[in-house]
């Protein structure tokens, strides 16, 4: 499959070499300068991943990423002028998949961009199952209903359910979701799964879907038994309006 690339940069010169360096890889791309030609595209047709610049018409783009998130599932790759101009929690927090800075070379742009891409390609649980969405970013339990989490505790969550049964360093999640050096005073990380937790026990009954390993780290033990079967990255678009609320409506 041939994935759509919208690439929304208001410097032509970037714009066109990036998009062009991007079809040598069989990426289809189109090019847009602005915010109102990123927004008309997205009514012509969902694309797959939306490399967004930081500063486009003048302005920051970040607070923008909430109200494009509610209007798209494509993935969002933030394009930053260099490797300090961006708070990376407010970005991931907004709703961007990732970011990148301009300055690095195309390669690890193309890179960036596949494991975006991979991570949103799902296959749906059944009705029964648990459905933890890369793409839409939602937990749903197996009754449907949402379990309410923010940008952070999900990567958190998919980053430990991805390595299942296995014990993740809390050295390794600082660097994975919080994208800076592990400090061992530095509680962030635990109470990211300690609010996990609590929300899974409000959704379940249950909290130790997620084990502490003394002095090292976490180990996801699966979704509670009322899944049936262990939750799996999905797609799930048709439960995309279950989450949403307000700012810009969802598209389909």
């Amino acid at each position: 499959m041939t994935h759509r690339i919208l690439v929304v940069d208001d410097d032509p010169a970037y714009r066109e070499d990036l998009a062009d360096y991007l079809e040598t890889y069989g990426f289809r791309t189109e090019r847009h300068g602005s915010f109102a030609g990123l927004s008309a595209a997205l009514e012509r047709a969902e694309p797959d991943l939306v490399i967004l610049d930081q500063f486009l018409d003048g302005e920051n783009a970040v607070p923008r990423i909430g109200l494009l998130r509610r209007r798209t599932q494509a993935g969002i790759l933030l394009l930053t002028p260099g490797t300090d101009a961006i708070d990376p929690v407010l970005a991931l927090e907004s709703g961007a998949d990732d970011f990148v800075s301009k300055l690095v070379p195309r390669r690890e742009i193309v890179a960036r961009l596949r494991a975006v891409l991979r991570r949103a390609e799902a296959v749906a649980s059944p009705p029964t199952g648990w459905v933890l969405s890369r793409t839409t970013r939602e937990l749903i339990g197996p009754d449907h209903c949402l379990v309410p989490l923010t940008s952070m505790e999900f990567d958190t969550l998919a980053y430990l359910h991805e390595r299942a049964g296995e014990t993740v360093a809390r050295e390794d999640l600082f660097r994975a979701v919080l994208r800076r050096g592990f400090r061992p005073d530095d509680r962030a990380v635990d109470g990211l799964v300690s609010r996990i937790r609590l929300k899974l026990g409000a959704a379940t009954g249950q909290r130790n879907c997620i084990r502490s390993i003394r002095g090292v780290g976490y180990v996801f033990t699966g979704f509670p038994a009322a899944g049936r079967e262990p939750a799996r990255i999905a797609t799930a678009p048709t439960l995309r309006g279950l989450a949403m609320a307000g700012g810009l409506p969802a598209k389909g």
